[in-house]
């Protein structure tokens, strides 16, 4: 059985509505080897992501084509 690894953020970020005040949001991650979990708060309103394994594996195959078709756009840089 994987053992889940944690990470806690809080960020301040501008009330759209008042500007010069500030509002905290509260995001948990649960990190497992293959997939991952964000729970998401501002006190009054709460979200949770789910991220399976195949989501995480569709979304990595994804990346690495954008990656390749970057790559094909530039050649890599000469070492000096």
């Amino acid at each position: 059985m994987e053992s889940p690894r944690h990470s806690c953020l809080k960020l301040e970020l501008p009330n759209p509505t008042k500007p010069d005040k500030i509002e905290p949001i509260f995001i948990k991650a649960t990190w497992y080897d293959t997939h991952f979990g964000l729970s998401i708060m501002n006190g009054l309103d709460s979200w949770v992501c789910k991220a399976s394994e195949e989501e995480v594996r569709e979304r990595a195959v994804h990346r690495r084509q954008k990656q390749a078709e970057k790559s094909m756009c530039f050649p890599p840089a000469s070492s000096p």
